[in-house]
């Protein structure tokens, strides 16, 4: 049936096995170890470092000096009443937003 007014389906990846572009196992391998951990912060006001830092938020930025940062990206949790809050149980609404504004205080 030539063209029967639905569109035909075109998958998104024709050969799986093809590479993506993007990031190779070498660019992680090269990258990954470039990530430092919380406890690698050790940054004064005379002393500045960059780097890419994984951590919570709120424990990394805890460790930064104040103005020291122009930018900050956070991607907040997308279903935080599903996540288990320090006492072990689903975050009620109000606790949440207490939360962000502990996050939004430090920054």
């Amino acid at each position: 049936m030539p063209n029967s007014g639905k569109e035909s389906f075109i998958p998104p990846f024709t050969n799986p096995l093809e590479t993506y572009p993007g990031l190779t196992i070498n660019d992680l391998n090269r990258y990954l170890p470039a990530i430092q951990t919380v406890d690698d912060i050790s940054i004064t006001s005379d002393q500045m470092k960059e780097g890419l830092f994984l951590s919570t938020c709120l424990d990394g930025m805890q460790q930064l000096p104040d103005r020291s940062i122009d930018l900050i990206i956070t991607k907040p949790p997308k279903d935080p009443w599903s996540e288990i809050n320090d006492q072990g149980s689903r975050m009620t609404l109000q606790e949440y937003y207490q939360w962000n504004e502990k996050w939004l205080d430090q920054s």
